[in-house]
C-alpha cells in the first residue's frame, strides 16, 4: 500500500492495524497535509457488514466537533479500496503510554479530557462501545484523541420521564440487542450478554482503562478470551490500592463506582464522572490530596457514612495470634479473601470456629435482609429468616446451636433462632448488636440511634439467654455497642457520662458498678462529630475495634492492661478504600463487611392534594458526594439541597427543567462553614433561605434571579418559608417565631407552645405549624399548633399521631388536608399520609402507605437526623436517602 495514491491521498507509511482496518500516514495532495487513512483490507471488502460498520463509524465521528475527538475529513472509496481520512496526530496510542506509566497528576489529566469527550459523545447520542487503550491517542503536547468509533452504536431515541430525548443521528442496524460486539476485557458485562446498551456500559469500559491506568494492569485478564469474559460477567479485579499501594481512594472509590457489574449502581453520566475526575485532580495539583499518599478522606458529614448500604463484600483476614499473652499483636498475614459476592447488600458476619460456620445478614433473596449461614470454606449457603423485615446483626451462641440477631418486625427487638433452623423466639423490645457472653448464659445489647454520633440516650442491657433477667448494664449514663471481655465478667462499651470530655471507651463489669476507663479516646485525639470508635470482638488482652475518620473506617487492635487501660499503640487489621467494620474473629479467622455509600435526592411523582402516586422514585442526584437536605418550590420546578465538594459546604440549586445546577453559597465545611447546610426554598420559588442544620449560626436569604443575599440574623435556625415568601419561621436563642427577611422584625410565639419540636413546617396558608418529637430513640410524634394570624397562638400544640411508632419529618399537602410524614408503620421507613380535620387537623381515620421507600440497601432510614427531608410540591415529593 506504501506509494499508492488513493484519491488526492498518497499513501507514505503503514501505522498500526485493528479489528477494522490499517491505518497509514498520507499526505492530502489539495491542501497539502498530512492525514491518516483507515482502510478495509482488500480480502474483506466484499463483507457488507464490516464496510457498513465501517461507513457508520465515519458518519458518526464526522457528527462529533471536540478537541479530544479525532476530526474525520472525508471518507471514500479508490481503486477498490475504501477509507477514512482522518487528522493525523503525531504522539503515541494510552497502550504505548501505559508501558511507560506516568505519574498520577498526568493520569487524572488524560482520563479528565477521556471523559469529556465521552460525554460529548454521549450528548450526541452516539456510544463508543469499544473504549480501550489501543483507541486512545496521547499527543505530544499530552492532548488526548479518543479514536475508531468503529463499534459505535447510535442512541436511540426516547421520552422517558426525566431522561428527555437524544437525537438518532443514523441506524443502528447490526450492533444491537444479541450482538456482541466489542474488545473482551473492556466491554460491559452487559456487552458481554448481548444486551441493549446505553452511556453507563462506555462507563465501565472507562473504568476498567482507568484501572490499568493506574495499577499497570488490566481489570479483567484471563488466560484465553472465555475466561477474560467471565471474570468480567463474575469477577471483580483486585483492589487498586492492592497494587499501587499509593492510590489516593477517592480515585479508587471513583473506579470501583465505575465498575459495578449494575449499571444502576454505576455512575450515571458522563459528566458526573469527568467532574469526579477533574475534582481530584484540583486536590492533587493544589496539594491537598497529595499524589502518592493513601489517607483517610475526610469528607464533611463523615459521622453518617459509615451507615451506607451498597456492600462491597464479606471477607475474611487470615491474622495470626498463636498467643493470648500480654504484649502479643494481631499482624494480618496476607490479603483479604472475599467470602461473599453478592451484588447486593450482605453484612454483619458472625463466626463459630468449631463448626467453621459464618452466619451474616443478606438481601440476596429480596428488597429485605435475611439471616444465612454457610461454612467458611464454601458450600451451599442456608436461609434461616424468611420475614418480610430486615433482619439483621446476627450472633452465635458459644456452642453453635443458636443464633441472636436483630430484626425489624413488630417495631423492632432482639430474636433467637437454632442455628440449623426452626421458629424464631422474641427475646427484647428494641435492642441492636446482640452479643453471647463467652458462658453462653447471658446477651447484652444496646437500645439507641446508631446515627447519632454523640451516643445520647443510648443504653447498654443485659438479658439472660433464655430471655429472664433483663437489666440495664450499669456504671455509665449512656453506652452503646457493647462486647463481652473473655471472662463473661466484664463489656467493653463506647460511652460517657453526659458530657463530651467523658466520651471514650469504657470497660464495665456486667455484675457491679465497676467502670474502667481505657484513654482511646485521648490516645487517637477523637473528633465525636466526624470520628468514632465501636468495639468489634476480644481476643484475649486485644480489643478489636473499627475506627471511623471521616468517611474512612478501617479495624484496629489495641492492647489492654489489667486495668483495662491501653497500653502500646493502635495495630492496623484492614486498609482498605472503602467503610471497613462489623468484624467477628475466632480461630486466627478475622471475618468483617466492606461498605460504601451514597446519599442523594430522590424525587417521587404524585398528586400532593390526594396522595395518589403518578410514578416510581427518580434519583435526581448521582453523584459521589453526599446530597442532603432537600427543598422544592410549589411548582416542582427548583430543588435546593446542600452538598460537600473538596472540602466545601455548598447550597446548589437544581432545575428540575433542564436538569442544571448553580451554586448558591459556598463555604468551608468547618463549623460555621456548615451553616449554609440546610437550605429551604419558598414556594414561589424565588428565594432561598439558609442556616445551619443544628446549631445557632448566621441565616441568609439569596434571591434566586440575581444573586443577591442578605445576612437576616446573627445566630438563628432558618425553617420555614411563609407563604408570602417573605417570612421565615426561625429559632434564636430560647425562642420561636417568624422573622421578616425583608425587614428584619421579629414576631415571637410563646415558647411553650413550640418546645421540643423537630423539622417545624407552616402550612401553604400559614394558620398551621407542625414538627415531630422523639418520644424514645425508636418512636416520633407528630405534634401541630395553631398560628394565630394576630400575635402567638393561645393553645399550646398538641400531637396529632399516637405516638407508638417512629413519625417524623411531616409536610403540609398544598390545601392542608394532608398529612405526609415517613414513619416505620411497618417496620421500614416509608412514606405515610394521613387526612386531617379542617378544624382542627387531626388525624381523620387511619393513615396509608403513600409508598414504600425503604429497601434493605437504600432508604431514608440511613441518613441521619439533621441530614434527612422531605419536601412537597404540588405534582412531586423530593426526599433524601442513603444506598
Amino acid at each position: 500500500m506504501t506509494g499508492r495514491v488513493l484519491s488526492h491521498f498518497e499513501v507514505l507509511e503503514k501505522l498500526g492495524e485493528g479489528g477494522m482496518g490499517v491505518v497509514y500516514k498520507a499526505r492530502d495532495t489539495k491542501l497539502d497535509r498530512l492525514v491518516a487513512l483507515k482502510v478495509l483490507p482488500t480480502d474483506r471488502v466484499d463483507d457488507p457488514e464490516r464496510l457498513r460498520r465501517f461507513v457508520l463509524e465515519a458518519k458518526a465521528a464526522s457528527a462529533l466537533n471536540h478537541p479530544n475527538i479525532i476530526t474525520i475529513h472525508d471518507i471514500d472509496s479508490a481503486d477498490g479500496v475504501t477509507f477514512i481520512a482522518m487528522e493525523y496526530v503525531k504522539g503515541k496510542t494510552l497502550e504505548q503510554y501505559l508501558r511507560a506509566r506516568g505519574g498520577l497528576t498526568e493520569i487524572l489529566r488524560y482520563a479528565a479530557q477521556m471523559a469529556g469527550a465521552l460525554a460529548a459523545a454521549h450528548e450526541a447520542g452516539i456510544l463508543h462501545r469499544d473504549l480501550k487503550p489501543g483507541n486512545v491517542m496521547v499527543t505530544d503536547a499530552g492532548l488526548v484523541k479518543v479514536l475508531d468509533f468503529g463499534l459505535a452504536k447510535l442512541l436511540e431515541q426516547t421520552t422517558s420521564g426525566e431522561q428527555g430525548a437524544t437525537a438518532t443521528l443514523g441506524e443502528t442496524g447490526g450492533t444491537g440487542e444479541g450482538k456482541v460486539v466489542g474488545t473482551v476485557g473492556y466491554m460491559s458485562p452487559e456487552q458481554a450478554e448481548g444486551k441493549k446498551l446505553d452511556a453507563r456500559s462506555d462507563i465501565f469500559s472507562f473504568g476498567s482503562v482507568l484501572y490499568e491506568m493506574v495499577s499497570g494492569r488490566r481489570a479483567f485478564q484471563g488466560d484465553t478470551p472465555m475466561s477474560t469474559l467471565s471474570m468480567v460477567l463474575r469477577g471483580e479485579p483486585k483492589a487498586v490500592s492492592e497494587i499501587a499501594a499509593t492510590t489516593p481512594r477517592d480515585l479508587e472509590r471513583v473506579i470501583q463506582r465505575c465498575l459495578r457489574k449494575d449499571p444502576a449502581k454505576r455512575f450515571q453520566h458522563m459528566d458526573d464522572l469527568k467532574v469526579a475526575i477533574e475534582e481530584i485532580r484540583e486536590e492533587t495539583e493544589s496539594g491537598k490530596l497529595e499524589a502518592g499518599v493513601v489517607a483517610p478522606v475526610k469528607r464533611a458529614w463523615g459521622h453518617w457514612a459509615w451507615a451506607g448500604m451498597l456492600v462491597i463484600g464479606i471477607a475474611v483476614g487470615w491474622a495470626i495470634w498463636r498467643g493470648r499473652e500480654a504484649g502479643i499483636h494481631l499482624p494480618v498475614a496476607g490479603a483479604p479473601v472475599r467470602l461473599t459476592a453478592d451484588s447486593g447488600l450482605t453484612r454483619d458476619p458472625a463466626y463459630w470456629p468449631e463448626g467453621k460456620l459464618v452466619a451474616y445478614a443478606s438481601d440476596r433473596a429480596g428488597e429485605h435482609l435475611d439471616i444465612w449461614v454457610q461454612q467458611l470454606q464454601g458450600g451451599e449457603a442456608r436461609r434461616l429468616t424468611t420475614n418480610e423485615a430486615d433482619d439483621s446483626q446476627p450472633a452465635f451462641s458459644p456452642d453453635g446451636s443458636k443464633i441472636a440477631f436483630r430484626s425489624e418486625r413488630n417495631g423492632g427487638g432482639i430474636y433467637v433462632i437454632p442455628a440449623f433452623g426452626g421458629t424464631e423466639k422474641r427475646l427484647t423490645d428494641e435492642g441492636l448488636r446482640p452479643r453471647y457472653s463467652p458462658n453462653g448464659k447471658q446477651i447484652v445489647y444496646w437500645v439507641g440511634d446508631p446515627m447519632n454520633p454523640h451516643g445520647v440516650n443510648a443504653h447498654s442491657f443485659v438479658i439472660a439467654s433464655d430471655g429472664g433477667n433483663l437489666r440495664p448494664l450499669p456504671g455509665l449514663k449512656f453506652s452503646r455497642w457493647p462486647v463481652w471481655a473473655g471472662d463473661s465478667k466484664a463489656v467493653a462499651v463506647v460511652g460517657s457520662n453526659g458530657t463530651p470530655e467523658t466520651s471514650d471507651l469504657w470497660v464495665l463489669s456486667a455484675e457491679k458498678t465497676e467502670v474502667f476507663r481505657s484513654g482511646l479516646t485521648a490516645m487517637l485525639k477523637v473528633d465525636w462529630v466526624n470520628s468514632s470508635i465501636i468495639p468489634e470482638g476480644w481476643i484475649g488482652n486485644q480489643l478489636i475495634y473499627s475506627y471511623r475518620n471521616g468517611d474512612s473506617s478501617s479495624l484496629w487492635s489495641i492492647e489492654l492492661d489489667l486495668q483495662y487501660r491501653v497500653t502500646g499503640v493502635p495495630h492496623p487489621l484492614t486498609s482498605g478504600a472503602a467503610i471497613e467494620l462489623g468484624a467477628s474473629a475466632g480461630g486466627g479467622t478475622l471475618l468483617f463487611t466492606s461498605l460504601g455509600e451514597n446519599t442523594d435526592i430522590w424525587s417521587l411523582p404524585l398528586d400532593a392534594n390526594s396522595g395518589v402516586t403518578k410514578g416510581v422514585p427518580i434519583r435526581l442526584t448521582s453523584d459521589l458526594a453526599p446530597n442532603l437536605n432537600c427543598s422544592i418550590d410549589a411548582d416542582g420546578k427548583q430543588v435546593v439541597y446542600s452538598t460537600v465538594r473538596s472540602g466545601q459546604v455548598e447550597t446548589v440549586l437544581l432545575s428540575l427543567i433542564d436538569k442544571k445546577e448553580r451554586v448558591l453559597a459556598s463555604s468551608p465545611e468547618a463549623e460555621l462553614g456548615r451553616r449554609n447546610s440546610a437550605p429551604r426554598i419558598n414556594l414561589a420559588g424565588t428565594h432561598v433561605a439558609y442556616s445551619s442544620s443544628s446549631k445557632y449560626t448566621p441565616g441568609f436569604v439569596q434571591a434566586i434571579a440575581d444573586g443577591s443575599t442578605k445576612r437576616v440574623c446573627d445566630a438563628c435556625l432558618l425553617r420555614s418559608w411563609a407563604g408570602d415568601g417573605k417570612r421565615l419561621f426561625a429559632g434564636r436563642e430560647g425562642e420561636h417565631g417568624w422573622l421578616h427577611s425583608e425587614t428584619g422584625a421579629w414576631q415571637q410565639y410563646e415558647r411553650i407552645a413550640l418546645q421540643g419540636y423537630s423539622a417545624p413546617r407552616a402550612s401553604w396558608d400559614d394558620r398551621w405549624l407542625t414538627g415531630y418529637r422523639n418520644l424514645t430513640t425508636s418512636k416520633g410524634q407528630v405534634y401541630i399548633t395553631p398560628l394565630g394570624a394576630e400575635g402567638p397562638p393561645s393553645a399550646p400544640s398538641y400531637p396529632i399521631s399516637d405516638g407508638n411508632h417512629n413519625d417524623r419529618l411531616p409536610e403540609f399537602s398544598p390545601d392542608g388536608n394532608l398529612m405526609y410524614f415517613l414513619s416505620d408503620r411497618e417496620g421500614r421507613a416509608d412514606l405515610w399520609a394521613a387526612h386531617l380535620d379542617p378544624a382542627n387537623k387531626k388525624f381523620v381515620g387511619e393513615p396509608f402507605l403513600v409508598a414504600r421507600l425503604h429497601k434493605a440497601r437504600q432508604s431514608p432510614k440511613y441518613v441521619p437526623n439533621g441530614a434527612r427531608a422531605i419536601s412537597v410540591a404540588r405534582d412531586k415529593i423530593v426526599y433524601t436517602s442513603t444506598e
